[in-house]
């Protein structure tokens, strides 16, 4: 998802500005409409940081065990926070959609990993990804069906799917620890743990060179709706791999994507028209000859 839009719009334009952006990229039809509720998951727990309050709900006067459950993965972000800082964690990902998910699928990982060990003690770290899939899958599948564009519900659920995948990468809960001190940087990262554990593997990620001003270029007026970074994950989404479930089976995807990838957009004011700009470094040839066949489909 975009990590910012331009301005102070209310969430009425945001919402619309989002709209637009996901019919650019075919992952809504025109004639769907999006709303608050679009995406919208019902959350039995959450931590606020911000305030450092933790609410969990629950009807009834004795908690329940998956009102237990909650609590072990609330109580984990409350425990992250007083030891890491989760504002200051979060904030490196301030303006990058790919950063801010890496880093939020180390908070989620984490959270989940010690949710099912609570739930389900003495069972290997296999099967507890098998129990998260399970759940995962389910979410998805309701998601799917109350008809939420794909890249919403590919978006909300990674930090739980694969953040769980990578923590569970580490054997000790003091090396999850340490990962805090120096967060993986992108989805990349976090999709092939290898490439942030192995120092003769590790990818950073690379920026791209400042695109020329699209309103310029084009002439008339312009208004740029947003700018942000694309990485492995969000680029998988796209071009379709991770619900096709190819993004460990092909060629193209089984290493890593390289680098970030930059992808701009407007919107002409004065009559209906938009532009995309997408910026790779890098890139696999396999998955730009597939961005440059879509896009020559949908001109």
């Amino acid at each position: 998802m975009p990590a910012s839009l331009d301005g102070e719009e209310d969430l009425q334009e945001q919402l619309a500005l989002l709209q637009e952006f996901l019919v650019m990229l075919d992952q809504m039809p025109p004639n769907q409409q999006l709303n608050a509720a679009s995406g919208s998951v019902q959350y039995a727990g959450v931590y606020v940081f911000k305030t450092e309050t933790m609410y969990v709900v629950n009807y009834d006067s004795d908690l329940s065990a998956e009102v237990r459950e909650v609590l072990a993965h609330e109580y984990t972000h409350a425990l992250q926070d007083q030891h890491f800082d989760l504002e200051s964690l979060t904030s490196k990902g301030a303006g990058n959609s790919d950063t801010l998910l890496a880093v939020q699928a180390l908070m989620e990982g984490d959270a989940t990993l010690l949710m099912l060990q609570y739930a389900n003690p003495g069972q290997s770290k296999a099967m507890l990804r098998a129990l998260g899939k399970q759940r995962f899958d389910s979410a998805l599948l309701q998601m799917e069906r109350a008809k939420v564009p794909r890249l919403l519900r590919e978006d909300y659920m990674f930090p739980y799917k694969y953040g769980l995948s990578f923590v569970s990468s580490f054997s000790t809960w003091e090396e999850v620890n340490n990962i805090y001190s120096s967060p993986p940087q992108s989805t990349e990262q976090i999709m092939h743990p290898e490439k942030y554990l192995y120092p003769s593997l590790y990818d950073a990620p690379q920026t791209i060179g400042e695109f020329a001003t699209l309103g310029t270029a084009l002439g008339g007026t312009w208004r740029k709706m947003l700018e942000d970074t694309l990485g492995e994950f969000g680029t998988s989404v796209y071009l379709g791999y991770i619900s096709l479930g190819r993004s460990r089976k092909q060629g193209c995807c089984r290493l890593g994507w390289g680098p970030h990838r930059i992808l701009e957009g407007c919107r002409r004011q004065e009559a209906h028209g938009h532009v995309i700009n997408l910026g790779y470094h890098q890139g696999h040839p396999g998955v730009l000859r597939r961005l440059r066949k879509l896009h020559k489909r949908q001109d």
